[in-house]
């Protein structure tokens, strides 16, 4: 006799849809932080680099939600690991613009970076 643990999520939904929705939270949160406070930049080089780095997560979240879009069964947008909203929401909400910054490039992007490598490196190149 086998025991089966129920799961709240349909099983056409793979493991793979569920962490890469996950991954592409935290990269929408990650245009969320710097588009919010980018405000905040001091020099003009600086505005202009904050406006290149928004459109370059802007490129990453949309590529997301294209490659989420071939997997049948997905939510859009649905919900996502609470670990994951607290981590986005704590450095979105920084005490100041270093802090946000230092949040986006020492903390959220190194982790995620690092997390998509090892993902390719045991992940099938055709069925994720």
């Amino acid at each position: 006799m086998s025991i089966t643990v129920e799961s709240a999520r349909p099983r056409i939904i793979p493991d793979a849809y569920v962490l890469l929705s996950n991954w592409r939270y935290l990269e929408y949160g990650v245009l969320r932080i710097i588009a919010g406070w980018g405000r905040s930049a001091g020099d003009w080089e600086d505005k202009l680099a904050v406006c290149h780095h928004t459109w370059l997560q802007a490129e990453i979240v949309d590529q997301f939600r294209k490659r989420l879009d071939m997997f049948p069964g997905g939510k859009r947008d649905g919900p996502v690991n609470d670990v994951f909203e607290r981590i986005g929401n704590a450095v979105l909400l920084a005490p100041s613009f270093a802090d946000a910054m230092a949040g986006v490039h020492e903390l959220l992007l190194p982790r995620l970076v690092r997390d998509y490598e090892r993902y390719i490196r045991i992940s099938h190149p055709v069925h994720d």
